[in-house]
């Protein structure tokens, strides 16, 4: 009975050690009122650019390929190189000319 006895008194020591340990743990952890709450980040450089900035220079391309293909279809008739070579140059006409509408339209 003295065996049973010690090991029930010692077995109540440690569950007292374990509640006194876990009660010191949660009494020390932060409480979510006295914490900072959190703000949204709002990020300036992506709200000031629009999506109609980027399509300047697609737009300008496509509207030069067609203006050099009209131009080498009148000039050259329906032959397919000529052709080509107008649709070819009335798009890199059209990316330098979207270039530059982005360029004077960026400044303020």
């Amino acid at each position: 009975m003295t065996a049973v006895g010690f090991t029930t008194v010692a077995g109540i020591r440690n569950i007292e050690t374990v509640f006194f340990f876990v009660l010191s743990k949660i009494k020390n952890m932060p409480r979510s009122k006295q914490r900072k709450h959190h703000h949204e980040q709002q990020r300036s450089s992506t709200l000031d650019k629009t999506g109609k900035a980027r399509s300047a220079v697609t737009a300008a391309i496509v509207f030069c390929c067609l203006v050099g293909l009209g131009i080498a279809f009148f000039a050259a008739g329906s032959s397919i190189l000529w052709l080509a070579v107008g649709l070819i140059c009335g798009g890199v006409a059209g990316y330098f000319f979207g270039k530059q509408l982005d360029r004077s339209f960026s400044k303020k």
